[in-house]
């Protein structure tokens, strides 16, 4: 299964599972069930997303605060 953007960078947020219990269950199902895959356009899209990040002074621990 190929996943999309959105749902990469939303399930491993610390309170996805109470944001978005069917999508948290959807993607635990899958991950169960059947292997999961990205794009090369989310893989960039994620890689562009954390260099913004670290071009602005915050790491990923700063990022899985909010």
């Amino acid at each position: 299964m190929l996943l999309d953007t959105n749902v990469v960078s939303a399930f491993p947020k610390p309170d996805a599972e109470k944001r978005s219990p069917s999508l948290f269950a959807f993607v635990t199902e899958a991950i169960v069930v059947q292997s999961l895959t990205i794009s090369s356009v989310t893989e960039f899209e994620l890689r562009r997303g954390v260099e913004e990040l670290v071009l602005r002074g915050k790491d990923r621990s700063a990022w899985s605060r909010s």
